[in-house]
Order: C-alpha cells, then sequence, then structure tokens
C-alpha cells in the first residue's frame, strides 16, 4: 500500500482484483472437481478450456498456494513426473459441489465477474 499524494490515503497498487482472484480460484476448484484423480500445474495452466490459460505463471502459483493453505487443495509429489500434482481435499469437493448446485438454483449469478466463465468443462 501507498500513500496517495492528494488525498494521503493508501491506495492498492495490487493488479488483480479480488473479483478475478475469486473467480481464478473457482475455476481450479471446478477443475480438480473433474480431475478427480488430480491434475499437474502445466495441464490448467495450457489447456484453454481451464478458464485460466493466459493467466500468468506465478499468479496461478499464487491461487494453488491459497487454496492449500486453506484446506481444498493438496499437494504431491508424482511418482511418474517432476510436477506436483493437486488434488482436492473433501471440504474441496463439497464446494465445488455447492458451486453446481449454486448454477442450478441461481443462474444470475453467473452474471457476476466473480463466477464469469466458471463451469464444468464439455
Amino acid at each position: 500500500m501507498v500513500k496517495s499524494p492528494q488525498s494521503g490515503h493508501k491506495k492498492n497498487r495490487s493488479k488483480k482484483s479480488n473479483t478475478q482472484k475469486d473467480n481464478t480460484r473457482f475455476k481450479i476448484i471446478l477443475w480438480g472437481f473433474q480431475h478427480k484423480t488430480g491434475f499437474i500445474k502445466n495441464s490448467i495452466f495450457k489447456d484453454s478450456k481451464s478458464g485460466v490459460k493466459g493467466l500468468k505463471w506465478v499468479e496461478l502459483n499464487n491461487r494453488l498456494t491459497e487454496l492449500i493453505e486453506w484446506g481444498l487443495l493438496t499437494s504431491k509429489k508424482s511418482d511418474h513426473v517432476d510436477n506436483d500434482i493437486f488434488i482436492l481435499t473433501e471440504r474441496g469437493r463439497e464446494i465445488a459441489t455447492e458451486i453446481l448446485e449454486w448454477e442450478k438454483k441461481f443462474p444470475e449469478l453467473w452474471n457476476f465477474q466473480s463466477f464469469s466463465g466458471v463451469k464444468l468443462i464439455d
């Protein structure tokens, strides 16, 4: 945070809004829900259907780390590739199920930026 010279108030210089971060978190949760055995970071990063293609690598890593810290995602070393495998926790699966229920009950939520593009992959 930096003080604005005109007002003396602090301004947030973060380039990503909380809405955009939440949107990415929702997309990761649903991606994990569809990949029950787990996924590697590169797969979600490169697949256009994930909804996070084009996101900066560090931003994706930050969102994954947050979801791990919040107990919604776990990470383990793969036996076959030199990458971590990310898997939704039981709580993460419960949240994914609720998101899908919200989509049925409250389709209007998908007009909000937080839910824009959040969906199961066709």
